[in-house]
């Protein structure tokens, strides 16, 4: 090659760095993100509220677990099987919003309930394209025999945190769900 050598890339990079400093800028702006990205947060999980939102609901949600596991049910069942005990009729769309499921999910649920005898489906009779889930005694009669231990479990809790702290986080849980959560 008559002597010629080919530009090296190792080392300083200073041909790089003549020919390409834009190129270079940019990599030093990508290493610095990089390493900002890549340490550690400087608070703990538990100093975030929705952190804490999540594992009260999960020790919610374990507790009530045992008790209706006992009945071969879960909690998403016990939660349907409590919103239809009025036996006025639920549509899919208002029973996924009280019952706080998506319509897969809550599908699916109602399904086994259904297989299980505990609710049923059927038209409803102003709007056939319309399905309506209603309980069905085999259903009443094991909501009746959960509901005693659902209950004990939320007086646990409330005497737990005492009287007037269950209330006022009563008050201020609904707040939040009523105004929306943040904006």
């Amino acid at each position: 090659m008559n002597g010629a050598h080919a530009p090296s890339r190792a080392g300083t990079g200073t041909l790089m760095h003549r020919y390409f400093p834009e190129k270079v800028y940019l990599r030093k702006i990508q290493l610095f993100i990089f390493r900002k990205a890549s340490t550690m947060p400087d608070t703990d999980l538990s100093s975030y509220l929705a952190w804490l939102l999540a594992s009260a609901h999960r020790q919610m949600k374990l507790g009530l677990a045992q008790l209706t596991a006992e009945e071969g049910v879960n909690e998403e069942h016990w939660r349907i099987l409590h919103a239809v005990s009025d036996k006025a009729g639920h549509s899919m769309g208002e029973l996924a919003a009280e019952v706080l499921l998506n319509l897969p999910a809550l599908t699916k649920n109602v399904d086994k309930l259904v297989s299980r005898g505990l609710v049923q489906r059927a038209a409803d009779e102003y709007d056939s394209r319309k399905v309506l889930i209603f309980i069905t005694d085999r259903g009443i009669k094991l909501l009746a025999r959960l509901q005693p231990g659902v209950d004990a479990h939320h007086a646990a809790i409330e005497e737990a945190l005492g009287p007037r702290n269950a209330k006022q986080l009563k008050r201020l849980l609904g707040r939040f769900i009523e105004e929306g959560g943040p904006r």
